[in-house]
């Protein structure tokens, strides 16, 4: 797409590099407010296989719901299953990480 000077915006998966990247954002704290309860921020990346780095958005919004986590144990295949409860004292975000060729503002991507 590159090639032909086409735009394009893709959603990453979360593999080791991407979430390296979230951790490095995390900690700057730029953040700022695109609107919908996301907040986004941006940075360059690149993965192995990619030619050169491309501009990533990272799209972060708050988990306001209680959740649920399942653990299984290896000895006996019983599964448990833990909560989680939501507090002010703790935020949990849910994160989305989008590549893109082109040069809109961060609260037109958000």
């Amino acid at each position: 797409m590159e090639r032909t000077e086409q735009h394009y915006l893709f959603k990453l998966r979360q593999t080791a590099g991407v979430k390296r990247l979230i951790e490095r954002q995390w900690q700057h704290g730029d953040w700022q407010n695109v609107g919908q309860g996301f907040d986004a921020v941006e940075g360059k990346l690149r993965l192995t296989g990619w030619s050169s780095a491309r501009r990533v958005v990272v799209l972060r919004r708050r988990i306001k719901d209680s959740m649920a986590a399942a653990e299984t144990s290896n000895e006996n295949q019983q599964s448990t299953l833990h909560f989680i409860d939501h507090s002010d004292k703790v935020k949990l975000w849910e994160y989305a990480v989008l590549v893109t060729n082109t040069d809109y503002a961060l609260d037109a991507i958000g």
